[in-house]
């Protein structure tokens, strides 16, 4: 199975989850964060408001069958659809239910039958460094990201990523391509930055 990462701005994402139990909440959170307008949908309403209080969003008591009838103009307006919960054969039903209205869909109880997974990430003003399970469990991305980031000498990597942040506007006004710009050292890089012959 192929994947292809993207990072999607947050902010402007209508996402409407599942399930609020641990993993919806998780969810919910983490796109709240992001600057999404998040609903959570739960046929427990116990559940379903406790979850609104650690989340502070929208939700809707109810079960999916109910959602698609009643509130089908709320799922056209969502971009994402996250499935936080273990029943397999309902994540198979919704995910067929959801099809016509081509939505991008996450699946908590199997991750490769849904269209996206989460990835782990770092990230600061300048770069974004993530890394995913292969829509396994999150906390095998936050393994492999740790692992990632501990095996790489801290000195050389943040050399390396200061100089191709200093670099990058004349690497594309230059035209140059990601694969020559791979096998450039760091004095290179730093050089192209200051705009001297290389």
């Amino acid at each position: 199975m192929a994947f292809k990462p993207i990072l999607l701005k947050g902010e402007g994402l209508c996402v409407v989850i599942f399930g609020a139990g641990p993993i919806g909440i998780r969810k919910a959170k983490a796109y709240k964060r992001a600057g999404a307008s998040v609903t959570l949908i739960d046929r427990d309403m116990n559940r379903l408001s406790a979850a609104k209080e650690k989340v502070a969003c929208e939700g809707m008591c109810m079960d999916f069958a109910s959602y698609l009838k009643k509130e089908r103009h709320h799922l056209m307006a969502q971009h994402l659809v996250v499935m936080a919960f273990g029943d397999g054969p309902l994540g198979d039903q919704i995910m067929a239910d959801i099809k016509p209205y081509g939505k991008l869909v996450n699946r908590t109880d199997a991750g490769l039958k849904g269209h996206y997974s989460d990835m782990r990430f770092e990230s600061n003003a300048s770069y974004t460094l993530a890394a995913s399970g292969n829509a396994r469990s999150p906390y095998v991305a936050s393994h492999v990201l740790k692992t990632a980031l501990g095996a790489l000498n801290d000195t050389s990597f943040l050399k390396r990523l200061k100089a191709l942040l200093g670099a990058s506007q004349s690497l594309k006004t230059k035209g140059i391509k990601d694969e020559e710009v791979m096998t450039y050292t760091i004095e290179t890089l730093e050089r192209i930055a200051k705009d001297e012959a290389f």
